[in-house]
């Protein structure tokens, strides 16, 4: 079997999780980030797209690879992930970010967790999240989010 993981990553976060779910992977395994060059997909068997969410938004090179090579991606064996601090496991929230049709044919799909690099984050995005934490509720469902080790496990079963 040869894979490729194409990804997109703003910190690291999910390039660490992308390396994670490599080692599980059966077969050549190729990684790519979204930004390098992309081999011609012909030559793989199976193909795993992800990337990370901010401001509840995915990378847009993501999604225009996605819309790009749909076509192409229908007859692969197909895995599609998110990495973001909101829970696995939540319903509907894979659909805002990948398209249905390809949900639809996808072996693996979730969301593999992630990690809040305050250190990294630009200004905003540091204000933003230090002013959610000072609302009232906003802490008792927040959970500060994590590699899911289990979850990156289910998944490369899955894509196996």
């Amino acid at each position: 079997m040869k894979t490729i993981i194409i990804y997109a990553s703003k910190y690291g976060a999910t390039k660490n999780i992308v390396d994670c779910l490599a080692e599980k992977i059966n077969g050549e395994v190729t990684i790519r980030n979204i930004k390098d060059k992309i081999e011609d997909l012909s030559y793989f068997d199976t193909v795993i797209i992800g990337g990370s969410i901010y401001m509840n938004k995915i990378q847009k090179n993501i999604t225009s690879y996605l819309k790009k090579h749909e076509s192409e991606l229908m007859n692969k064996n197909l895995g599609l992930f998110i990495c973001c601090y909101t829970q696995p496991g939540t319903k509907g929230y894979l659909e805002q970010f990948f398209p249905e049709s390809l949900l639809k044919v996808a072996k693996a799909k979730g969301i593999l967790g992630g990690v809040m690099q305050y250190d990294k984050m630009n200004f905003i995005y540091r204000k933003i999240f230090q002013c959610l934490k000072k609302i009232d509720g906003f802490n008792e469902g927040f959970k500060e989010p994590k590699i899911e080790m289990d979850l990156i496990e289910k998944f490369a079963k899955e894509m196996n």
